[in-house]
């Protein structure tokens, strides 16, 4: 069984689990919602039996992916102040758990998985400079390394926390690649930004579909105060959202990508949910 705290295939009842979060026109977390209140689309079928449960203290499991190329060197102080915060603020000593990866020409674990929150942020400081930035590299080694080791409880849930303008102009896996091995994981991407002097909006459209693909969200901030906000918004999404179980469509081991869309019946709420998942192979 998956370990994951997204989509989970059981060995014995074939199963869709998937994580979401909901938020309102304020990027609030919406709670209570009950199941007569969203559509599950399965493989552009809806699915009328579900199971909706609602959570409030998940157990974390958390990387903090940071890009130390030279392009985002004059931003560093703002990120890592607010990076620091935040995982004062959200982690539980003893209880979450979470590592930090530096990105640059290479990728480098610069704190291995622990449950202190104060390791984390002594590893934090950018080590390595350069122009050139393997971030899909990064992201995959991420997903299949450090967050993917076996969790103490197996609704924890996974998500990386990735400071990056979006450039990678040294990886040899694409996008794609990454976002597969990031739904394969049951890992949420949470991307943060400055819009700077070099900020090109192609970075803000791989960030956007590194997030959306996989059930986190993308954040393109101007300000210290903006990236404090980001983090903020971050912790509230972790912390309260759904989980949502059903039986598939489609119950074919064949290893194929099934799409899933979740519709909150209130236009004026957004879900973050992954698009989909990957059906187990016999």
């Amino acid at each position: 069984m998956s370990e994951g705290s997204a989509f989970t295939f059981r060995s014995r009842v074939d199963e869709v689990s998937l994580t979401f979060s909901i938020t309102d026109q304020r990027g609030e977390p919406v709670s209570a919602l009950g199941p007569d209140q969203l559509t599950v689309l399965d493989s552009r079928q809806q699915i009328t039996d579900l199971k909706l449960v609602n959570y409030d203290h998940l157990r974390l499991r958390i990387g903090v992916l940071v890009d130390w190329s030279e392009s985002l060197k004059d931003r560093r102080t703002f990120e890592q102040q607010a990076a620091t915060d935040f995982l004062r603020s959200v982690m539980r000593p003893d209880f979450d758990d979470g590592f930090v990866m530096g990105i640059g020409l290479k990728w480098r674990v610069t704190q291995p998985l622990t449950r202190d929150p104060e390791m984390m942020v002594a590893n934090l400081r950018a080590a390595d400079d350069g122009y050139l930035t393997s971030l899909f590299d990064a992201l995959i080694a991420a997903c299949n390394g450090e967050i993917h080791k076996p969790v103490v409880d197996v609704t924890t849930r996974r998500a990386i926390i990735l400071l990056s303008d979006g450039q990678d102009n040294d990886s040899i896996h694409g996008i794609e690649d990454a976002i597969q091995a990031a739904q394969h994981g049951d890992i949420a991407i949470f991307a943060i930004a400055r819009r700077g002097r070099r900020w090109t909006w192609r970075g803000e459209r791989v960030l956007t579909q590194l997030a959306d693909s996989t059930g986190g969200r993308a954040y393109i901030v101007r300000s210290p105060a903006e990236y404090v906000a980001a983090f903020q918004s971050i912790e509230r999404q972790l912390r309260a959202g759904y989980t949502v179980s059903y039986k598939p469509v489609n119950l074919k081991r064949d290893g194929r990508f099934r799409p899933v869309e979740i519709r909150p019946r209130d236009p004026n709420l957004t879900v973050h949910a992954r698009s989909g998942y990957y059906a187990p192979v016999e």
